[in-house]
């Protein structure tokens, strides 16, 4: 199996070494972003995402939006320069949370795409019926994890290294991702103590729109819209919509 960062490599750049080597960080710019869901489970203090916040566990999701697999097919049909070999990113909210998640990976990978769940991880950590579900499912279409994983989102050493653990018993493959300031990168890698030989993606804390990842084909939303920007709480800079094709 390649590792996450071979597949990756056409949308990751090394940015940066740290202590002669210890931690080799890198930048991240999938093709395409999919907005799965505006749910999430999570209150992460400097979330620039408009979610709908439920209760962990919770099997009732008020007023949140998913999007459907006919939304997404659709809007696959309208994304000009989508490529077999495009690495798709599914977030959200928690992209975990949707009922469509077998679905809609399923979708990218029969179409020859890349897909990447990016994900706070905690549903690795639950119960096992729970975590050996997405594990499953992430199995079957090839998916890569990309956890978040730093004080942000409220992850901890110990936390970090139960779900690589985990991750390498499955076999998953998977990369971890430090949301901060450049200032706070050498603190947050060193109290989450992430072993020297992980490839640990970088981004850098968005304060305005103008920070926020801009995929070169776009964003699909959770209505299936097809936009310029990600969803967010940012004042808007301008228009966000991109339909391409008729």
């Amino acid at each position: 199996m390649k590792s996450a960062l071979t597949q990756l490599k056409n949308v990751s750049t090394k940015i940066l070494t740290t202590f002669s080597g210890a931690w080799s960080l890198y930048s991240y710019l999938p093709d395409l972003i999919v907005e799965v869901t505006d749910a999430c489970d999570r209150s992460c203090p400097g979330c620039y995402a408009p979610n709908i916040l439920i209760k962990p566990n919770s099997k009732i999701l008020p007023a949140s939006k998913f999007l459907s697999p006919q939304q997404l097919a659709a809007a696959f049909d309208r994304v000009d320069g989508l490529q077999p070999g495009a690495v798709i990113s599914f977030r959200g909210g928690e992209p975990t949370l949707s009922p469509y998640l077998d679905e809609l990976l399923e979708l990218a990978i029969s179409s020859n795409y890349i897909p990447v769940l990016e994900t706070h991880g905690r549903w690795i950590l639950s119960d096992e019926i729970t975590s050996k579900r997405i594990i499953d499912i992430c199995l079957k279409n090839g998916s890569i994890l990309k956890i978040s994983a730093d004080s942000m989102h409220r992850i901890n050493h110990t936390q970090t290294n139960q779900i690589t653990n985990i991750l390498r018993t499955y076999n998953l493959n998977y990369i971890f991702a430090v949301t901060c300031s450049e200032e706070q990168l050498i603190k947050e890698l060193t109290q989450l103590q992430i072993s020297h030989s992980e490839e640990i993606i970088f981004q850098p804390i968005a304060t305005s729109e103008d920070y926020l990842v801009s995929p070169p084909l776009g964003v699909i939303d959770t209505t299936g819209h097809v936009r310029e920007k990600l969803t967010n709480i940012f004042p808007k800079i301008g228009s966000v919509m991109m339909e391409q094709k008729g």
